[in-house]
């Protein structure tokens, strides 16, 4: 567990939070990396396995969250549009 403890400070000094990954997601990505790499000479690979779906995710995240915002400007916009081109 001593590894788990390490990508969870990891996951905490580069605030993936903010990111909108939860700590939940980092046990998840842990554990599939371990249950898929699971010598314990290749903890290095296991690690790395999980910092990368970790940064995959926060990525992800961001980009729904961009993109969900900029479809958000786009209705109030349009809305404001359509609205001007009824007279009051």
């Amino acid at each position: 567990m001593k590894y788990f403890g390490n990508i969870f400070r990891w996951y905490n000094e580069n605030r993936l939070e903010t990111f909108g990954v939860a700590p939940q997601e980092v046990l998840r990505a842990y554990f599939l990396a371990a249950s898929c790499i699971f010598e314990p000479s290749r903890a290095v690979e296991r690690l790395s396995w999980a910092r990368t779906s970790l940064l995959a995710n926060a990525i992800s995240t961001h980009i729904q969250t961009i993109l969900s915002d900029k479809k958000r400007l786009e209705c109030f916009v349009h809305c404001l549009y359509e609205e001007n081109d009824q007279s009051w």
